[in-house]
């Protein structure tokens, strides 16, 4: 009896559900004490993160790189500066020692000053010289005008052609024309006209001087019609076995304002000039240049200006 007893007690307590194991209650955390409190890693994530020492070593090693990179470029870099200020400074010099040989070489001349020629009368501003072009004749308020003669295409570049008179080194200049000579049709050369407010500062050459007589420029005055000066200024530079050689013909009134022509020497023989040759010899080696300036621009007093 007492052991079919065991046996269904056992039997019963096959069939009776264990008990729940009792939860254990979580203490009561503050939201501050939520924010500020430290996550728990696990083993493997502490090896994996890197610890503040390692971090703080491995950064002050980083620096001290960089700050002896830095001690080795910084006085290289300073170096190379002052190599760079001082090859700039001595190269200057020459530069400009060189740039001051060039400039002195070279020189301003005047011709026409160095001719002593003046004006004759006072300059008056309400005065200008005024030009009129009736082809082929160039008429001047000055009770003068110029004639000019051959066959020749005259092409006006100003329509006002005027310039007033002063005794500054700067004066106003306008060119009158341009013209070209034929013969039969058949181009022969060029002049160039133009006027000026004070002749004698106008007429000029930048000359180097190192090349001495092979390179000058010089006025030859000629006989005066009335109260204007006349004359030819020479500009002569021989270069190697060439000879350039242009001729200028002037008119200067009496308040000193003035005109002048130019044209280039179109002679088959050139022929070697100096500073001290005379006009005449001048005149005899360019003789073809001289007399087309004589007979195809005449200079004479305007007697309708009188009317």
């Amino acid at each position: 009896m007492g052991k079919k007893k065991q046996f269904y007690e056992e039997y019963d307590a096959l069939f009776i559900k264990p008990k729940p194991p009792k939860k254990k209650k979580r203490p009561f955390l503050s939201l501050w004490q939520r924010a500020n409190k430290a996550p728990v890693l696990s083993t493997k994530k502490q090896a994996q993160q890197p610890s503040k020492k390692n971090s703080n070593l491995n950064r002050r090693t980083h620096t001290q790189t960089i700050s002896k990179k830095w001690a080795i470029i910084l006085p290289i870099g300073l170096f190379l500066m002052i190599l760079v200020i001082v090859y700039a400074s001595n190269h200057s010099e020459i530069f400009s020692d060189d740039y001051e040989d060039d400039y002195s070489d070279y020189v301003d001349v005047y011709p026409l000053q160095e001719a002593g020629i003046k004006r004759t009368g006072t300059v008056d501003v309400s005065q200008p010289l005024v030009a009129t072009l009736d082809d082929p004749t160039i008429y001047f308020n000055k009770g003068y005008k110029i004639e000019i003669k051959g066959d020749v295409d005259i092409e006006q570049h100003e329509e006002e052609l005027s310039v007033l008179p002063t005794n500054g080194d700067y004066p106003s200049i306008t060119s009158i024309a341009s013209l070209s000579f034929y013969s039969g049709r058949d181009y022969l050369r060029s002049v160039n006209m133009s006027m000026s407010g004070n002749l004698a500062a106008s007429i000029s050459r930048y000359l180097q001087v190192s090349k001495g007589d092979d390179l000058f420029s010089k006025a030859y005055p000629q006989e005066s019609l009335d109260d204007v000066q006349t004359g030819y200024v020479v500009n002569y530079e021989k270069e190697s076995s060439y000879i350039y050689l242009s001729i200028q013909r002037y008119f200067m009134f009496p308040d000193g304002t003035g005109v002048w022509l130019e044209t280039y020497s179109t002679s088959d023989q050139e022929t070697e000039l100096t500073p001290d040759d005379s006009f005449k010899e001048i005149k005899k080696a360019y003789r073809e240049d001289f007399e087309f300036l004589e007979d195809n621009f005449l200079l004479t007093t305007d007697n309708s200006a009188d009317q």
